[in-house]
């Protein structure tokens, strides 16, 4: 299948030459925010999904609104919300993807009106329970398993274990209004991912795709289902 070939292409040839790049600490500006990408923290330049869902958030009314950025890395999209004047919680597995959105919240202090809460944490693991306005989640999707601290950007788990634990544990931040939105491109398993979110009563609603060069991308507004 398609999305197989460019996935085993991405893995081979794509991910060796940004993860040798990203051996240093890089410097990165975007849309008036001033950057650094810590080393092996996922680079927001050099994927088109940071860049489109940036966009897309940017179109949202995130004022006074409790927004989750899941997986924040850099915390570009965390910054965005801020500047928003949206009221933001940034989570992620790695210490250092939490380290780096410090630094650059720091770095952009002065653009912002409030503080940014940041939570080192495996999905919800560690996170109080409450219910968000907003959970943004640009997610690993490579039906692989993560070997290094790096790769969990990119790889899911064999049978998708990061699918089943984010929308296992999401029923407990979310209210019957919450907007979920997740993007994923044409190249990961689609319907797979549908499918392991089925199995906890969430269904994907296509609200926006764009075609980049090679590759569509698409961002899903998720719901929860109820019994009618």
């Amino acid at each position: 299948m398609f999305h197989l070939f460019i996935q085993k292409f991405y893995v081979k040839f794509i991910y060796p030459f940004i993860a040798a790049y990203l051996k240093k600490d890089r410097s990165y500006n975007y849309k008036g925010f001033k950057l650094t990408v810590f080393e092996g923290i996922f680079h927001p330049a050099f994927f088109f999904s940071t860049k489109y869902f940036y966009a897309f958030i940017n179109k949202l009314p995130l004022e006074n609104k409790t927004c989750l950025e899941v997986g924040c890395g850099t915390g570009l999209l965390s910054l965005l919300m801020l500047r928003k004047n949206g009221i933001v919680t940034s989570i992620d597995i790695q210490e250092r993807a939490i380290a780096n959105t410090r630094l650059n919240f720091e770095k952009n202090r002065s653009l912002f009106r409030s503080e940014l809460n940041l939570i080192c944490s495996d999905l919800f693991d560690h996170v109080p329970k409450k219910s968000f306005d907003y959970v943004f989640v640009n997610p690993p999707y490579y039906f692989t398993t993560a070997e290094t601290e790096t790769q969990q950007a990119w790889f899911c788990g064999k049978n998708g274990e990061y699918f089943i634990k984010f929308f296992g544990q999401l029923q407990d931040y979310i209210h019957p209004d919450t907007s979920i939105y997740m993007i994923l491109a044409e190249n990961c398993e689609i319907e797979r991912i549908k499918s392991l979110a089925a199995e906890n009563k969430f269904q994907f609603k296509l609200v926006n795709e764009k075609k980049i060069a090679w590759e569509t991308n698409y961002i899903f507004k998720i719901k929860r289902i109820t019994a009618s």
